[in-house]
């Protein structure tokens, strides 16, 4: 029996998954009683995220997403910000929409790999500008 590609994405989905809950559960315990912090982010405008991407290629730097890197939230961002993201055009970034509106949105930054037109040479091209959050 052959297994497909929506099924292999949805093991290493399901694996991920179980290993961050592990992680969390586990070794997550740091004394805070409660057990985690909710923290909220401000969705930046298109400006911000070309100023960006545009800052970073202008010093040639390959700064990560903690160096002053603007992320997009694939949960709330609009088709138009999805096109500022490398190789997503206004069709995949209207399927994405499409796909996030069926769903009820991504829960992690692998489920995108469910988009048809996602494979994984886009999604590493796009992994360090992606977030989620609700």
């Amino acid at each position: 029996m052959k297994t497909t590609r929506a099924e292999k994405v949805a093991l290493i989905i399901t694996g991920i998954t179980i290993i961050g809950m592990l992680v969390f559960f586990i070794g997550g315990n740091t004394g805070n009683s409660e057990g985690f912090t909710i923290t909220t982010q401000r969705q930046p405008s298109i400006e911000e995220v070309m100023r960006g991407r545009d800052a970073a290629s202008a010093d040639g730097s390959d700064s990560g997403p903690d160096e002053g890197r603007i992320l997009v939230n694939i949960n709330t961002a609009t088709e138009e910000m999805l096109c500022t993201l490398p190789g997503i055009g206004p069709v995949i970034a209207g399927r994405i929409v499409e796909y996030r509106e069926e769903t009820g949105g991504f829960a992690s930054i692998l489920d995108i790999l469910a988009v048809r037109g996602i494979g994984e040479k886009v999604f590493e091209n796009i992994l360090e500008y992606i977030t989620v959050s609700e």
